[in-house]
């Protein structure tokens, strides 16, 4: 008996009265909007073999006796709310195939049963917190094709009986706390074509056998202790697609063994130990690559020209290295598809690439603590429409910042910090779109998955951003030789949580509207030559977790807020003589204009206290008059007799109308 109610658009719960139909082989209700727990009388249907749940809304713990005395071949809860852990008898059949429990809220060890279960095809736990050590659950499956449990809190170390899994095509373990060395054996999973173990605590170096993968389409190893060198004699397999070793200890050249991967998309080789030059054939031997992320290693020498004939390079990362020399004076200005351009932390020189222009998808664009020269060009704003993060930092650029990007309608970060450059701050900075919502946009989906990153100067430290890239929103400006006044128009970019105006020029007084700037975290506008008071609206800046005004000429009264009694530390209004109040020692005086206000307090209180003793004392003035004057009670009686009486008759006459 089958009840097969998949893909409608049912809701509820599953009724008790599923026990009775105790026939039932096949129960499919996948993808509806069911919700609740599962009934425990699901247990009473002997004779089920196919129970498929996932893409509803349940939530609770799966009955413990589910699977008990069946012969249960396919299981799937995934993408579900349930929690608890997973029922211990689900093989008490020894037949069970398939098994999905991935995106849940699943916890405690994995039944230990599955490591009987010997005909498994597919297991996905992944999105869960399983705990207990990995190598007790799986290890002799061979007829398993696909294992995935990422995500999880798994420990331990790979067996000898992984080897054991011949058929095995893709494994996903990332995400997890699995340690220790890979096993020479393990690299008798010949069938292998998709291999994330990133993210856990390998280490040591990798079995000479481990490049041998003749069928390895994805490789990831990221963010392990894995150490040495990569073979040279070798050739990784002619399909591999993507190849991530980055946040580990490898070492060595470049590593030619990449050359005969014609398909390769995605290199990712940061943060290691490889130095050397850039060979000349990684521009020949892999034309389909998108992505090549090298930052963080030893690498050295000229960038070759060669890299120009990528064609769909997408995000080239070169940062932290020692490159030198000009960049890619080769590469052609049409059909350029980058989205990611990162070269910052070199040796670079020459002006701004001009091979740039036209990249009309050029998202990122990080060229910082290099040795650019000459002017930022105009054709920023206008040739780089989809322009989100510029950073030029700490290079030799000079001249005025060009108003034409204020252009740049996506632009959230905006860093020019450490050059020569002169001038004043453009006022249409003021009409930089993305900057003035206080929501950031939505962050067009690449079209290769690979995370952006960029360096920024916060709060003193430059910090790695890179899932929180979107919400990082900011102008650094510092370190310049900027003139005259900070314009009004800043503060109509409330999406800013960062201004750093710091160690320039700039004269005039601070915006009187800056408490508009909601958002801001951290300002600087320290070492300037800014004079005048500090505007009473900084204190609406109620996200203000750093503030440096020292070294100007400010004076008054320093303004009160909520956020502003939490910055204690004197030194933030230092070298400013005339300032004075919270937190600095500085007593204020009061001032003329406080004396006056003073005053005007003190007589409207007295205006108050006359009309309140005029209305007491002539009160009992009358009521004693009244009292003691027997000819004035007699008037005032009789006046209050006939202003009744004519009240009367006006109200007669308009009832009879």
């Amino acid at each position: 008996m089958r009840l097969a109610l998949f893909f409608n658009r049912l809701t509820g719960t599953i009724p008790l009265e599923i026990g009775n139909m105790t026939a039932l082989q096949v129960l499919d209700l996948n993808t509806n909007s069911l919700e609740g727990e599962l009934p425990g009388t699901i247990t009473s249907l002997r004779n089920l073999q196919y129970l498929a749940l996932f893409d509803n809304y349940f939530n609770g713990t799966i009955p413990p006796d589910l699977g008990k005395g069946l012969s249960l071949t396919d299981v799937s809860f995934a993408n579900n709310s349930f929690s608890g852990e997973l029922p211990q008898r689900l093989c008490d059949g020894l037949a069970l195939q398939n098994f999905t429990a991935n995106h849940n809220n699943f916890s405690g060890s994995l039944p230990s049963c599955l490591k009987n279960c010997t005909g498994l095809f597919q297991v996905r736990l992944e999105g869960n917190q399983f705990t207990g050590d990995i190598s007790e659950v799986f290890g002799v499956h061979p007829s398993l094709d696909y294992l995935d449990v990422s995500g999880n809190q798994l420990t331990g170390k790979l067996s000898s009986d992984w080897s054991q899994c011949p058929n095995l095509t893709r494994l996903g373990m990332n995400g997890n706390r699995i340690s220790g060395n890979i096993h020479a054996t393990f690299c008798r999973l010949t069938s292998l074509q998709s291999l994330d173990l990133s993210n856990n605590q390998f280490t040591g170096e990798l079995p000479s056998c481990w490049w041998e993968f003749k069928l390895m389409i994805v490789m990831d190893l990221s963010n392990n202790g894995f150490s040495g060198e990569l073979p040279m004699s070798t050739s990784l397999a002619l399909e591999l697609q993507s190849l991530r070793l980055a946040n580990n200890s490898f070492l060595g050249v470049f590593p030619s063994i990449i050359e005969t991967c014609r398909n390769l998309v995605i290199l990712d080789l940061g943060n290691n130990k490889f130095f050397g030059d850039i060979p000349s054939w990684v521009g020949r031997s892999v034309p389909l690559l998108t992505v090549l992320s090298l930052p963080s290693n030893n690498f050295s020498g000229v960038v070759p020209p060669e890299l120009s004939k990528l064609s769909y390079l997408q995000v080239l990362d070169l940062s932290s290295n020692s490159f030198s020399g000009e960049i890619l004076t080769a590469m052609p200005n049409h059909n350029c598809s980058l989205e990611s351009f990162h070269l910052a932390g070199n040796g670079f020189v020459g002006v701004f690439p001009p091979f740039l222009r036209g990249c009309n998808s050029l998202a990122t664009l990080d060229i910082g603590n290099n040795r650019f020269f000459g002017g930022i060009p105009t054709w920023i704003g206008s040739q780089l429409p989809s322009l989100k993060i510029l950073r030029l930092t700490s290079n030799n650029f000079t001249g005025e910042i060009p108003t034409e990007l204020s252009r740049l309608s996506q632009l959230q970060l905006l860093d020019l910090a450490n050059n020569s450059l002169i001038g004043s701050i453009p006022v249409a900075f003021g009409n930089l779109t993305s900057m003035r919502h206080n929501v950031p946009p939505l962050v067009r989906p690449r079209t290769v998955s690979f995370p952006a990153r960029v360096n920024i100067s916060w709060k003193g430290h430059e910090q790695t951003f890179q899932k929180s890239i979107g919400l990082i929103t900011g102008i650094d400006l510092s370190s310049n030789q900027l003139t005259e006044s900070i314009p009004e128009e800043l503060t109509y970019l409330k999406g800013l949580r960062f201004l750093n105006l710091s160690r320039n020029d700039l004269s005039g007084s601070i915006p009187e509207k800056i408490g508009r700037l909601e958002l801001l975290d951290f300002l600087d506008l320290s070492c300037n030559e800014l004079s005048g008071t500090i505007p009473p609206s900084i204190s609406n800046l109620r996200s203000l977790g750093v503030l440096n005004l020292s070294n100007n000429h400010l004076w008054g009264r320093i303004p009160t807020g909520d956020q502003l009694q939490t910055l204690v530390d004197p030194s933030i209004y230092g070298s400013n003589p005339g300032l004075c109040g919270f937190p600095l020692l500085n007593v204020c005086e009061p001032t003329l204009d406080q004396g006056a206000e003073v005053r005007k307090e003190i007589g409207d209180l007295g205006l108050w206290y006359s009309v309140i003793l005029g209305i007491v004392f002539g009160f009992w003035l009358w009521f004693g008059a009244l009292f003691f004057l027997e000819p004035w009670r007699f008037s005032f009686l009789c006046f209050v007799d006939g202003l009744g009486s004519k009240i009367d008759a006006r109200l007669y006459y308009a009832h009879m109308w």
